[in-house]
């Protein structure tokens, strides 16, 4: 029987944080992972077999590029193997680390089918056959393979023993000088061969590609197509960003200039990619996807594997047990050729990089070569594979490492099928309808898309976007695998903004970029990127015999191959992590605006925290006193200073001299996706906007919901006896946990999570989704005549606004609307809680400056809804979810991304074997068309309709004239919500049901609201909806709020209305007034906000399954 996690064991690579399962025992480091991962904890621990099968993923070993068969291949033990290796190659380098080859070994593949390699020594191992899933297992998790020797010679080698890297200091009896220097000598002689055979790899692959360009060139005039040659044959230079810089004095500015100088010259051949895909991103594809499927019993098996996609191994073993039994002539395939058939298609193969275990850095760019970490000296990149039988002569293997997913072979198959090609086809569409709209100033009458936004709108006439071009995004972010312990995991993901928002930002359409392991945070973080962004700047240049720019791919509308540009056009992060991308100062330096305007922060005496102050205080000395800023300056920096910034910070001759630079400028660092081919990008500073999920879901809520519970710092010169925002404390904090966790029946199911009890779930893993929920949409209603009516008004001002802010559609004078209550929000704010005193200065935090901002940005780059976080936070949540096993879990993770990779790939290929949920009509279900269906319950018995309230019935004779009607429980809208109504929901005998059947309407050209009592048919068969309509709103209440509380009452049998059900817009939420409230009895509207809109979120409510009834 299969140990559990027997496939997700990290072996002899190191490839997890030492201390994980299967972890070189000679280096590792103590790290109890708890049973308990936060929010994603799993309890299939149990040993019973099926408890076992639970817990093994079927995905961990990726398959190399050898033919397709049953029978996996022997295990390699060099180092660097199962990079994108390629054991099928007749030409290997001995050593080929850097390309990531096989091994460095001779392979005598013998007549049985195992490898025989000749190990250094003269020793022997030989291995074949099926793989023992019984003990640990050798091929690395991370696609290195196990007890090979890898590294190079180090600069400092002295503290590791030949076990692995403890120091020989604690243990003498453990390792000697004499074997120290072996080892030393060892790695420096394996190092040595790694850089010739790589030195004559890339000569081969030169040679190769230029005999390709030339056999071409002859055969041109009898050619179909522009056969690609090797990209690194110069075109007219273009120029470089920051190329007229000299190194920098300063360190880590040099070192990221030299970053940046490598991703300029980057090609495919120095990607460290596999020679087998530099050949399928240089080759011409074709169309004949039909032909990997051809063998029904190889189509049945994919189709089977991609419907049990994140179930287990045990899983899929079980049906295809079942299957043999009942069809014994059935050639079902094994998971390991399905999965090297998931290779062969897709050609993803993840790129991995040596790390130091500390979060230090990768070793990439300029450290490439070290073999010591270059913060903790005394961590070496290599150890002795402590897991290797033979202790004494175990080879070396990297401590740790991260993975990338190469990005070319993704978009490679985007428009391959007949779907992608279409779906690619949006942004070309968008822009050619927005493009006319333009104005002499440059707006447009509709922000509904990133495309909508000035800066993209310029970039696409500079450079002649064409159908055929790509259009990318780059987001990342950490998240905690643990709850309780230390265990930050870096994910990065590309987004494809040429699909329709509906499609974008689905699970499929969403391409997995990079993982970096844990625990510790990343130090360094362009070392880590440096492989996605190295990788995109070779797409960026690629170029064929004739000129043609563009990576070549095969589209199926045209039949024929396209060359497409790759554009960059957003680089995506939280405010924390954006620093690390744009190169800016951190929030709270003194230029700490992430979009680089001039504001300054102040800050206390003594102190080095500013504080987003804009206006000045009564009292303080330098570093608080310059003059209030200025709210209707300018409030973006323009590209000229920001390289003007660069080039000060970059001529700084001393640290002092830059420290002061950095300060007076902003700028820390160049960014690194400076790099990246000028003419194909959004230049630095305008790739960089704001995240809205960040700032309104949380930093917001963190602000106002301490204020107003008096919970924010007091200093010794202040009294919080003066606060009189301080209303929600004691008992009135007691009862106000208690009414916002009553609201929770009133929210409809596809609002997702309604807020829990604050007063007791606040400080215990309060999500996102509910601070939004309890300060946007219940506070301006529970706090009117609890909190005084001057911070309740600069409340409702902020919500009004941010409400405009999070739509995704909105016109030019809400922009401006929006803009005009957020600037005179900030600036009150200021005045009634600041106050210009230097002792609560502390409560002007960064997310009020950058509420400034967020409608500009709108102007600049459309509504913030379509670049936020929240597409990465799905994925972490969605990556979560399948991470199973607690022994090992940066290395699994690594592994279900790259998983992710080759299955997405496969849907967007061959659609059929998408087995996501489709919107499939249940039975009796009845289409109503444009989007509209009719769904059970229905009843149109006498009895029904007698059971019926008299006053309903009545409406339903004098609006249509029928004595009797068939009734429908509920209504699918084109939206994908489902619409309930009195008649299903008061059948229902569930507690707390929670409330589906309040509607937005559209009545003649006004928006009400009102509460469905039931669907029906009229004798001429169109589909209506009998209403009950809420009262008109309180239009003193509602303007005083800045038109954020809607309060109106309701009697359900007063106001019938029937409708046609094409008038409804949308499900909406009617929230009570509290107890106590001068307005109890009434009743407030919530709507859904723009940010967690379903199409955004890939979110279709389910269906039912059928019933009759």
């Amino acid at each position: 029987m299969e140990a559990p996690g027997a496939r997700y064991r990290a072996n002899s690579t190191g490839s997890g944080p030492a201390g994980e399962v299967g972890s070189p025992s000679g280096c590792k480091r103590t790290l109890d992972l708890e049973p308990d991962i936060g929010d994603i904890q799993h309890d299939d621990d149990e040993d019973d077999e099926e408890g076992m099968d639970r817990t093994k993923r079927f995905r961990q070993d990726s398959p190399q590029w050898d033919e397709f068969n049953d029978a996996p291949p022997a295990r390699s033990m060099v180092p660097g193997a199962g990079i994108g290796s390629d054991p099928m190659d007749i030409e290997q380098p001995r050593h080929g680390y850097e390309f990531g080859m096989d091994n460095g070994f001779p392979l005598n593949n013998s007549q049985d089918g195992s490898d025989e390699r000749n190990w250094p020594g003269g020793d022997e191992d030989r291995q074949g056959g099926e793989p023992n899933w019984d003990g640990p297992d050798e091929r690395s998790l991370l696609g290195e393979d196990a007890d090979e020797e890898g590294g190079e010679p180090e600069e400092r080698w002295g503290q590791g023993d030949s076990d692995g890297g403890e120091s020989s200091n604690s243990s003498d009896d453990e390792a000697s000088e004499d074997a120290q220097r072996a080892l030393e000598a060892e790695a420096a002689l394996f190092l040595e061969r790694q850089r010739q055979d790589a030195a004559e790899q890339q000569q081969r692959l030169l040679e190769r590609q230029h005999q390709d360009a030339t056999d071409q060139q002859q055969h041109r005039a009898a050619s179909a197509g522009n056969q690609p040659v090797a990209n690194d044959v110069p075109a007219e230079p273009e120029p470089e960003l920051l190329a007229d810089q000299t190194p920098s004095r300063i360190e880590h500015l040099r070192r990221t200039q030299e970053f940046i100088r490598a991703i300029q010259t980057a090609t495919l051949f120095n990607s460290k990619l596999d020679q087998r895909v530099v050949d399928q991103l240089m080759s011409t594809p074709n169309g004949e996807l039909e032909a990997d499927l051809a063998d029904p019993d190889i189509a049945f098996s994919l189709d089977l594997y991609m419907g049990l996609e994140t179930a287990s191994e045990a899983s899929y073993n079980k049906a295809r047990d079942a299957v043999l039994r009942r069809w014994p002539g059935t050639n079902v395939l094994s998971v390991y050729s399905l999965e090297k058939l998931l290779l062969q298609i897709t050609g993803i193969i993840a790129i991995r990089d040596d790390m130091c275990p500390e979060g230090c850095h990768a070793y990439t760019g300029p450290f490439e070569d070290r073999t010591s970490c270059n913060v903790c000296d005394d961590s070496p990149r290599f150890c002795a594979n402590g897991d290797h039988r033979k202790k004494k002569k175990a080879p070396l293997v990297p401590r740790q490492q991260m993975v990338t997913i190469p990005l070319g072979p993704q978009l490679q198959a985007l428009r391959r099928s007949q779907e992608g090609s279409t779906a690619m086809r949006y942004r070309s569409q968008k822009l050619a309808e927005i493009l006319p709209q333009e104005d002499e100033d440059g707006n447009i009458p509709v922000y509904e898309d990133i495309f909508s936004g000035s800066d993209l709108r310029e970039l696409a006439r500079e450079h002649q976007l064409n159908e055929d071009d790509i259009t990318i995004g780059f987001s990342f972010d950490g998240a905690q695998l643990y709850r309780n312990k230390q265990s930050d995991t870096w994910i990065a993901i590309w987004i494809v903004f040429d699909y329709d928002p509906v499609l974008r930002y689905k699970r499929k359409h969403t391409l997995p970029a990079l993982i970096v392991p844990g625990p510790n945070k990343p130090k360094n973080i362009d070392s880590f990127l440096f492989r996605s962004f190295h990788h995109l700047s070779a797409l960026q240049r690629m170029r064929d015999s004739d000129g043609i720019e563009g990576l070549p791919a095969w589209d199926w509308t045209k039949q024929a191959v396209i060359h497409s540009r790759v554009f960059f056009i957003l680089g995506m992060a939280d405010a924390l992590c954006l620093r690390d991308l744009d190169g800016r100062v951190g929030h709270h330096g003194a230029h700490g605006c992430r979009l680089g305007c001039p504001f300054k922060g102040r800050h206390k005496a003594n102190q080095g925290h500013y504080y987003s102050a804009h206006l000045a205080p009564t009292t303080g000395g330098p570093g608080c006193n310059h003059e209030d800023y200025s709210f209707a300056a300018e409030h973006t920096a323009s590209e000229e200073q920001y390289w003007d910034q660069l080039r000060t910070v970059l001529q700084s001759e001393t640290k002092t001299e830059y420290e002061q630079n950095r300060l007076d400028t902003g700028a820390s660092k160049p960014s690194i996706v400076c790099g990246l081919l000028p003419s194909r990008m959004l230049k630095p500073p305008k790739c960089f906007s704001v995240d809205l999920m960040h700032l309104f879901y949380l930093n917001l809520p963190d602000l106002l919901i301490p204020l107003f519970r008096g919970e924010m710092d007091c200093e010794a010169t202040d009294n919080k006896r003066d606060w009189d925002w301080m209303v929600l404390f004691g008992d009135i904090w007691v009862d106000f946990g208690e009414q916002i966790a009553n609201s929770t029946q009133h929210y409809p199911s596809h609002f997702h999570r309604p807020p829990r009890n604050p007063q007791l779930k606040i400080s215990s893993g309060y999500k996102a989704t509910e601070y939004w929920k309890l300060l946007i949409d219940l506070m301006p209603a529970h706090l009117v005549g609890l909190l005084p009516e001057l911070y309740w008004k600069n409340l409702c001002r902020i919500v009004h606004a941010v409400r405009i802010i999070t739509q995704r559609s909105m016109t030019l004078a809400q922009v401006k609307e929006a803009h005009e209550d957020l600037v005179n929000a900030v600036l009150e704010f200021e005045y009634i809680y600041y106050q210009r005193r230097l002792d609560r200065m502390h409560f002007c935090r960064p997310c009020l400056h950058t509420l400034l901002h967020t409608s500009p940005e709108i102007l600049r780059v459309g509504p913030g809804a379509y670049s936020n976080q929240f597409p990465l936070e799905r994925i972490i949540g969605q990556f979560g979810r399948e991470l199973r096993q607690p022994g090992s879990p940066f290395a699994n993770l690594m592994e279900i991304a790259v998983h992710r990779s080759q299955t997405n790939i496969i849907k967007i290929l061959y659609p059929h074997l998408d087995h996501d949920p489709k919107f499939i009509l249940p039975k009796y279900a009845e289409d109503l068309g444009n989007g509209y269906v009719f769904l059970r319950p229905r009843h149109s018995t006498r009895r029904d309709w007698l059971a019926t309230n008299e006053a309903v019935r009545e409406a339903i004779y004098i609006k249509v004239n029928m004595n009797r009607v068939g009734k429908w429980g509920r209504l699918r809208l084109p939206n994908g919500q489902i619409c309930r109504s009195f008649f299903s929901e008061s059948n229902q005998h569930r507690i707390k049901r929670r409330i589906s059947r309040n509607v937005k309407i559209n009545r003649r050209g006004q928006i009400e609201y009102g509460e469905v009592q039931f669907f029906f048919y009229t004798q001429d068969m169109l589909p209506k909806a009998v209403i009950s309509l809420y009262g008109p709103p309180n239009m003193d209440l509602y303007e005083a709020s800045f038109k954020t509380v809607y309060s109106c009452g309701f009697t359900r049998y007063e106001e019938l209305e029937v409708i046609d059900v094409g008038d409804i817009i949308s499900v909406v939420s009617m929230q009570p007034f509290p107890r106590d409230s001068p307005h109890e009895g009434n009743w407030f509207v919530v709507e859904k906000s723009g940010l967690e809109s379903e199409a955004l979120a890939g979110y279709i409510e389910p269906l039912p399954v059928n019933r009759n009834d």
